[in-house]
């Protein structure tokens, strides 16, 4: 079977005759030829990319995120800390 072959800017570099290759009848079949080759030029990726944890993230030591974040909505008086309020 005759295989077009193009360039990566998308002209044509030629043809190029594959042995043993089946014969596919009036374009049956080119979906899951497309998916197997993508499927095989996935697979031949190296697949080692990862990220840092936040361990391993050269930064300042600051909290990112404040445990807790006290809000009063009215001052503090010595009347409110009598009747057992928290502040």
């Amino acid at each position: 079977m005759k295989l077009k072959l193009f360039k990566s800017d998308g002209t044509e570099a030629g043809d190029h005759e594959v042995a043993n290759f089946p014969e596919l009848e009036e374009g049956k079949g080119t979906d899951a030829l497309r998916q197997v080759i993508l499927a095989v030029r996935a697979n031949k990726r190296q697949g080692n990319a990862s990220t840092k944890l936040r361990s391993e993230v050269a930064g300042s030591g600051k909290k990112i995120i404040a445990k807790k974040v006290l809000v009063l909505e009215e001052p503090a008086t010595s009347e409110h800390l009598n009747e057992g309020a928290v502040v």
